[in-house]
């Protein structure tokens, strides 16, 4: 019996050590898996985890903006801090025929948010330029001319400021940069030296462009200020006539609407300009209309024009001595005078040709002058000619037909 209680304790003291070395060697498996599970996570992350950027890393804009003008680092650090600056450049002024010269701004373009914007600098950072405020200003300066006016309201109006400092870099979209310190259209009006122009057009509007008193606009106070105010009303002759162009980048009104397609458009013009800061350019146009045989005709108010018909000769010989047989029994014949002594340069008549009525040359003949014309290179559904109305053009005369060349 001993014997067999001796072999029961025996045996339970070896199962006993056989599970402790058991559960410890389990232990340690659990405990060698866990980590190597952390440690596969860790690898893992590290393996999947892209390395950041070197976000002090800085472009060589950076570099030259913080080193040449350190002042103009700050306005933007302090301005713009989660800007990135992109590129710089410097400004120049002149034209290709007496070559361009270095100005004396930079102006910086900046990114945020994936949008571009820009700000302008004297090179010594002094004084910095910006457009933060520039759809405010805009609109507040629609308002201010429109009610000026005292028209029915527009069709639509364009306009821009700029700092008269600005004025020789022509070249450059820098319209409505100003002081960072004028955020406001008041501010701006007070401040002075600025260039603001306006473009404000109508749809066959009934109203008398040419008895607007527009000197309202011109008061002592924006002279003295100097500002330059130039503005220009536009009345088109129709819906489809309307042109939806950028009128305001070149800001020279006095110099503009004289092309054949103004002709074409326009019903009416006034421009009011102010003139080396003094002077003041008040200029009005309408633009007569006629269609005579065919052809429309359109001309501007500084002439009067008498149309008539003759029998059309049936041949003539060009100043070119070249020979044409009329296509005609017709030619148009236009007496044109002028409405007053002073001549303005630029006056045309422009000739509207239907292509599919017309032959593919025609005739003008001016006293004894006597040139032919090709209708080509179209670029609408009509063919237009110009004739140039010159300073000894007072009273003229016209003889215009079609014509084809004689065969020899």
């Amino acid at each position: 019996m001993k014997k067999v209680i001796s072999i029961i304790i025996t045996t339970v003291f070896v199962l006993t050590i056989v599970f402790a070395f058991t559960s410890c060697a389990n232990n340690k498996e659990k405990a060698t898996a866990e980590t190597t599970v952390e440690t596969t996570k860790e690898q893992s992350t590290v393996a999947t985890t892209k390395p950041k950027s070197n976000n002090n890393k800085k472009s060589e804009s950076e570099k030259y903006i913080e080193k040449e003008i350190p002042s103009l680092m700050k306005f933007i650090e302090k301005h713009y801090p989660n800007a990135e600056i992109k590129d710089y450049e410097f400004p120049v002024y002149g034209d290709f025929i007496q070559g361009y010269k270095p100005g004396d701004f930079i102006q910086v373009k900046l990114s945020e948010n994936g949008k571009s914007f820009y700000i302008i600098s004297d090179k010594q950072g002094e004084q910095f330029y910006t457009a933060d405020t520039r759809s405010d200003i805009l609109e507040d300066l629609r308002k201010y001319v429109v009610n000026l006016i005292g028209l029915d309201s527009p069709y639509k109006v364009e306009v821009a400021y700029y700092d008269s400092v600005f004025e020789k870099y022509s070249k450059y979209d820098i319209k409505c940069f100003i002081p960072s310190d004028i955020t406001t259209f008041d501010e701006l009006i007070k401040e002075g030296n600025f260039n603001i122009s306006v473009a404000i057009s109508y749809i066959d509007s009934k109203s008398d462009f040419k008895k607007l008193n527009l000197g309202k606009l011109y008061s002592n106070y924006f002279l003295l200020k100097n500002i330059k105010f130039d503005i220009a009303i536009l009345n088109y002759r129709g819906q489809s006539y309307f042109s939806d162009g950028n009128i305001i980048e070149n800001a020279k009104f006095y110099e503009m609407f004289r092309d054949v397609t103004d002709y074409y458009c326009l019903n009416d013009v006034r421009t009011v300009c102010t003139y080396d800061n003094d002077k003041i350019i008040d200029l009005y146009y309408h633009y007569n209309r006629k269609e005579y045989n065919g052809v429309e005709y359109a001309w501007d108010s500084t002439y009067n024009l008498d149309f008539s018909k003759s029998a059309a000769p049936k041949s003539v010989v060009t100043t070119s001595n070249e020979k044409y047989n009329s296509t005609d029994k017709q030619q148009t014949v236009i007496n044109c005078n002028r409405t007053s002594e002073y001549y303005y340069p630029g006056s045309k008549i422009c000739m509207y040709f239907p292509l599919e009525k017309f032959n593919s040359e025609f005739i003008i003949q001016k006293d004894n002058e006597i040139a032919t014309y090709t209708v080509n290179d179209v670029m609408y559904d009509y063919f237009s000619h110009v004739i140039e109305l010159n300073d000894e053009d007072i009273n003229c005369n016209y003889k215009i037909f079609s014509a084809e060349k004689a065969k020899q």
